[in-house]
């Protein structure tokens, strides 16, 4: 049977997002669209690796080994094939997350008012900022998520994590001017990084979108409460926020010797 053929099958058993079936399908189809659990062998898959390795990114091949992996053990429990053994290690490069200066944020706040319905741009980023949340979560938030003081309750759409942030005064205040009941949606999705690429120039900062957002909030949560970003971002592990805070603007000074 091919592996195209069993992914339905995997999906529906182990519940994964239409997201996560589709990076999974464009694995598979990378490996051979044609592939069968005949074709999970050990030295074959390591060598299928070592040939993305000449093409791909670090991190897009060890992505791709996560994927097919997952489907390959889930084979091996039913008995469909031998589990894997032995597969090649792909190791990821450390994260280097970048994100806005405090500066360049308040100038992309301050070009707002130069874009086409300024309150609904000023009020994305700065909830984006706040309040740490993905771009999933902010086109989905509703006002009835938002408490009267601000405070924002939600189960994370990614990982379905209950996470609880809040919102300046300022923040709620634009919030609540917005029209409709999830007012972050933007009304032309396909348009949406466009728009943002143009804000990010009118602005004069560094191009981004809304998780350079994300990592901005992380960033000045990490300088204000060393040890909090974690929390800020909504993470069950405590090493996640090294994804996501520019480590280049904590204050901790460089370490040097003394001058001989």
């Amino acid at each position: 049977m091919r592996l195209l053929d069993l992914l339905p099958q995997y999906a529906l058993e182990r519940a994964i997002s239409d997201g996560a079936t589709y990076q999974i399908n464009r694995t598979i189809r990378l490996f051979g669209a044609d592939a069968t659990v005949q074709d999970l062998d050990c030295q074959r898959v390591s060598q299928w690796l070592a040939s993305l390795e000449s093409c791909y990114a670090k991190r897009t091949v060890a992505g791709h080994r996560s994927n097919l992996l997952a489907v390959w053990r889930w084979a091996g429990e039913k008995h469909l094939c031998a589990p894997p053994n032995g597969i090649r290690k792909c190791p990821k490069p450390r994260p280097r997350p970048v994100a806005w200066t405090a500066d360049e944020f308040r100038r992309l706040v301050a070009a707002c008012e130069r874009m086409p319905d300024p309150i609904y741009w000023r009020c994305l980023i700065r909830v984006a900022y706040d309040t740490g949340l993905r771009r999933s979560d902010l086109w989905r938030l509703q006002k009835t998520d938002v408490r009267a003081d601000g405070t924002v309750w939600l189960s994370q759409h990614k990982t379905d994590w209950p996470h609880v942030a809040r919102m300046s005064t300022a923040t709620l205040a634009d919030f609540q001017k917005l029209a409709g009941d999830a007012p972050l949606r933007p009304r032309d999705p396909r348009r949406f990084y466009d728009s943002f690429m143009w804000l990010c120039r009118l602005a004069d900062v560094r191009p981004g979108a809304l998780q350079m957002c994300r990592r901005t909030g992380a960033t000045q949560i990490e300088i204000a409460r060393p040890g909090s970003a974690s929390r800020f971002l909504g993470h069950r592990t405590g090493t996640m926020w090294l994804h996501y805070v520019d480590r280049s603007q904590l204050p901790d000074a460089p370490i040097m010797p003394p001058e001989l």
